[in-house]
């Protein structure tokens, strides 16, 4: 993986920064849906297995017959923070955040540690050359939780004990949920197309943020932190082509919109554009290589366009606020994935 990133407006970067399970996945993306994916490391956009196909390159629905997959993954990421400075640049003050020893220096791990993240799809034919298809899939872990009495003087990772009302324990709970409902078609023996709609649901809470209150771009930090959890829905669109070149080599494309999401109203002071965090756009290139009746190499590249999306790109430099509309700088993820895929 090669990542060249920014961070999100100031307050979310200082809790997602915390969070190594934002670097375990593809930025917050998972590296495949599905069993058969994920053992392939997320290749597979050309080489259809299961109905989960359809979440990598949904021309591949029709390649896989009628069948239905249902199944789940654990995930298991280690997240904590150690700070070094018992001081911040200008000496004024404790660096932020703030560990677990009384000059404010240590580590503290993070709560809540294992995720169930489900899946599901079904393929449908309609005839020899045309599919429908369903596919329910979600991206979990994206949570962090440090309790406040594992930090300095139980003061909260950025002192959030001290703000009225107390808002001490910090983190953020991002959880996404999306149907694709989807139609494919041969077009020739060897050649499909497909396209998918979206319907997704998006859930986020924060907590812990307070301190940063004096950022909040119209002055009121009143939908910055402790808000509780709020879910949006959104919509996006997905399309894909797939080239069974010859026996041994096929060649698949897909390309999925952003996700638009309805904004976030209980954190508008977080987000920019008033609590817009929509879902980035990626496309996935795929080849397989049937090097035996029992042997398949699968070889995958995505580019996920997280610069497109204010709240994960904007730059912050200057003089900084939350929910600035500013020029983004460039953030994106491109993801190379090698797989193996046996036959018996």
């Amino acid at each position: 993986m090669h990542f060249k990133r920014s961070a999100l407006t100031s307050a979310i970067i200082c809790a997602l920064s915390l969070s190594t399970s934002v670097y375990a996945t593809n930025g917050y993306l998972s590296h495949g849906y599905g069993t058969k994916s994920k053992g392939m490391a997320g290749a597979g956009s050309a080489l259809p297995q299961d109905a989960m196909i359809v979440t990598a390159n949904v021309a591949g629905g029709v390649w896989v017959g009628q069948r239905m997959d249902i199944g789940f993954s654990l995930f298991q990421p280690n997240r904590e923070y150690t700070q070094t400075a018992s001081h911040n640049i200008d000496y004024t003050g404790p660096a932020i955040p703030f560990g677990s020893n009384p000059d404010f220096t240590g580590t503290v791990e993070s709560e809540n540690d294992l995720f169930f993240i489900p899946h599901f799809a079904y393929s449908q034919p309609l005839d020899e050359v045309s599919s429908v298809g369903v596919a329910l899939y979600g991206n979990g872990g994206m949570n962090t939780s440090y309790d406040y009495h594992d930090t300095a003087y139980q003061l909260g990772s950025y002192g959030g004990a001290r703000a009225t009302p107390s808002d001490a324990t910090t983190g953020v709970d991002l959880m996404q949920l999306a149907l694709n409902l989807n139609y494919s078609r041969k077009l020739t023996d060897n050649f499909s197309v497909g396209a998918g709609m979206i319907l997704a649901y998006q859930m986020f809470r924060a907590e812990g943020l307070s301190p940063f209150g004096a950022m909040a771009a119209d002055g009121n930090p009143d939908n910055l932190s402790n808000q509780g959890r709020d879910g949006v829905p959104g919509w996006g669109v997905q399309l894909g082509a797939l080239w069974q070149m010859n026996e041994q080599l096929s060649l698949g494309v897909a390309y999925q919109s952003q996700v638009d999401f309805e904004r976030f109203k209980s954190y508008s002071d977080l987000f920019a554009q008033n609590g817009d965090l929509n879902a980035p756009a990626f496309v996935n290139i795929g080849l397989a290589f049937k090097a035996t009746s029992t042997l398949t190499f699968a070889f995958d590249v995505q580019q996920i366009w997280y610069s497109d999306i204010d709240a994960l790109s904007n730059d912050m430099t200057g003089n900084l606020k939350l929910c600035m509309a500013v020029k983004p700088i460039i953030v994106w993820v491109v993801v190379m994935a090698l797989g193996l895929a046996g036959a018996t």
